[in-house]
């Protein structure tokens, strides 16, 4: 009669003798040995590019060139609808991530930035999408600030408040309806921009 032999550990004979390496145990073929959970594959998330779903049009090739160039100061003198905030925002937010530092959009009044920016709509869209929601590190409904994740801010403030450019000492600040704006305005960050070497646009 054949019987069925389930093996098991053997204990060696030398297991008493000091320094004599002993066999490993064999295991019982009826068992399984537990699995641990398998770790999925990282995935690498592409870094999004800038500027971010906007192209210069052939007549905004020049600004664009000067001053992600190096230049230091700039005006567009173009027609109404040329598209001077999408062209100035985008430049900023460029700027912003090449350089740590803090970054004023300004308009005349501060609910005219929360108009046409902060809360604008332009093509079906909402302005902000220029910034990539990857780079956005916080974000301050109240004070019309983003913070980058490289530490820059991103501030849109009014002229009517121009106090509030003191302290932070900007290296990028854009005046949009710079005609509009209150004089002391520049006055403010006229001595800051070339001590910090920024950068200023005028629209």
């Amino acid at each position: 009669e054949t019987r069925r032999v389930r093996r098991v550990s053997v204990v060696s004979w030398q297991a008493g003798i000091r320094g004599v390496p002993q066999p490993a145990p064999c295991r019982d073929e009826d068992s399984t040995m537990p699995r641990g959970p398998r770790t999925a594959p990282r995935v690498e998330l592409a870094t999004p590019t800038l500027p971010h779903r906007y192209s210069p049009r052939p007549y905004q090739h020049a600004f664009w060139t000067a001053m992600t160039g190096g230049c230091r100061y700039a005006a567009l003198v173009w027609h109404r609808r040329a598209g001077k905030d999408t062209t100035a925002f985008n430049w900023l937010i460029t700027a912003a991530m090449q350089r740590v530092g803090t970054y004023y959009y300004v308009f005349p009044t501060f609910q005219q930035g929360e108009r046409v920016v902060w809360e604008g709509i332009t093509d079906g869209e909402p302005f902000l999408r220029h910034i990539p929601v990857e780079l956005i590190a916080d974000r301050n409904e109240t004070d019309m600030r983003v913070k980058l994740v490289n530490g820059s801010i991103f501030q849109i403030i009014g002229s009517d408040r121009f106090d509030d450019m003191r302290g932070p000492n900007p290296i990028g600040v854009v005046f949009c309806e710079y005609g509009k704006q209150h004089p002391h305005a520049w006055e403010v960050g006229a001595p800051i921009i070339p001590q910090n070497k920024g950068r200023a646009a005028f629209a």
